[in-house]
């Protein structure tokens, strides 16, 4: 049964939180949602950022321009880092970003990222 980890619209991006891992085990990893590009003919997308390295990205090609776009979701075979402290597992710093400068994403445009 997959963990829905972020369904949502940020305010802005890059957006950042704090999730806890239940467990280090290899699971799959779903980024989905969409944006837009004001330029025609742009590669667009979202990155998936834990602890500051990439983890994956959910990304599309745009011809034309000022049109949201549903992002081919990224998919990735993915195990969290634990750490844990006085038997506590601490969170991780999971930030959502724009995949370069032509990506536009705004109040219109969703994200949603899951665990499998």
């Amino acid at each position: 049964m997959p963990t829905i980890i972020y369904d949502d619209t940020p305010s802005a991006l890059p957006y950042s939180f704090q999730y806890t891992p239940s467990d280090d085990d290899p699971g799959i990893i779903y980024l989905g949602g969409s944006a837009w590009a004001a330029q025609p003919n742009a590669m667009i997308g979202l990155t998936l950022e834990v602890n500051g390295s990439v983890v994956c990205s959910a990304q599309v090609f745009s011809n034309g321009p000022s049109t949201h776009r549903t992002l081919v979701p990224g998919v990735v075979k993915y195990a969290f880092p634990i750490d844990v402290k006085d038997k506590v597992v601490q969170p991780v710093t999971v930030t959502i970003a724009a995949l370069n400068a032509e990506t536009i994403f705004d109040q219109n445009d969703r994200i949603i990222l899951m665990q499998y």
